[in-house]
């Protein structure tokens, strides 16, 4: 997430008002916007989690622990989808009023609720037939594109109303970037698995280009899309460090996309480096 001390002033009391241009803003105002661009982004992360889980589990990797993460983010999902709607303190999000938001949030819930029924009786039960992992398989990029349109949305309906534009689309695409380290892992395990081998392979080249065109945007800039270079140190030091974590990732990744066999040990690897790399961003 892009820094909330972007928006500060060192010792102020109270609301502080920020000048973008002709534009005036309000810290607080910022900072609940970042935060909603934020939270309704990590959705999209959450839905490859539990693809990427349920493919685990059927390669018999870790499975309890892939059983438990998808019980825990069909749960946090659908709480979170609520608290978009109608607002919670504790994710320090007030009720969403604009219409548009609205609407694709209600497109969201008509694909995630049997998605959800299926993905909790899949968790409570502790088991995954190959139909299962087809159906989220098959459901998955549905639901992910909802969520995506979604967070387009609040993009479009906050920024340069409280939320400078590049601030929002940054945040909009570095939380993208979370998902993407999870699909490059979810990739690998079907491959490794033998699941439609072609497509599959196809999906982790754009994953991976995907990856690396918008690393490149976040930590360089890219004036078209309205992003710009980390002005603080700090920022850009992460940026570093996600760009090694990713590297590692990459590397663990190439031999199944190269067409080698995978065996349980590297898809395993390749899900801790998709975590760590995840746990950075």
């Amino acid at each position: 997430m892009i820094s909330r001390r972007l928006f500060l002033t060192a010792g102020a009391a109270g609301p502080v008002f920020v000048s973008f241009g002709a534009l005036a803003i309000t810290d607080e105002a910022a900072l609940a916007a970042e935060r909603r661009i934020d939270v309704a982004g990590f959705q999209r992360t959450r839905v490859k989690l539990i693809a990427k889980a349920a493919c685990y589990a059927r390669a018999g990797v870790t499975p309890e622990k892939d059983f438990e993460m998808i019980a825990a983010e069909t749960v946090a999902i659908s709480e979170t989808l609520l608290a978009l709607r109608n607002g919670n303190r504790d994710l320090e999000l007030a009720r969403e009023t604009h219409s548009k938001v609205l609407d694709k949030l209600r497109e969201v819930k008509t694909l995630w609720l049997p998605f959800s029924e299926r993905t909790a009786a899949i968790a409570e039960r502790g088991s995954l037939t190959a139909a299962e992992l087809d159906y989220v398989l098959e459901k998955e990029p549905a639901l992910y594109e909802a969520m995506d349109a979604v967070v387009t949305e609040i993009q479009q309906v906050y920024g340069n109303k409280v939320l400078p534009l590049h601030l929002a689309v940054a945040t909009n695409f570095a939380g993208r970037q979370r998902s993407l380290g999870q699909e490059v892992a979810k990739d690998v395990c079907l491959l490794g698995i033998g699941y439609k081998p072609e497509e599959t392979r196809e999906k982790l080249v754009q994953a991976m280009q995907l990856f690396e065109n918008t690393h490149g945007a976040l930590a360089g800039g890219m004036p078209m899309l309205g992003i710009r270079a980390p002005a603080q140190a700090a920022l850009a030091a992460k940026y570093e460090e996600i760009n090694r974590l990713w590297t590692e990732l990459k590397l663990l990744a190439e031999p199944a996309l190269a067409g080698d066999e995978v065996s349980a040990e590297e898809i395993a690897a390749v899900g801790a480096a998709a975590d760590r790399l995840l746990t950075a961003s």
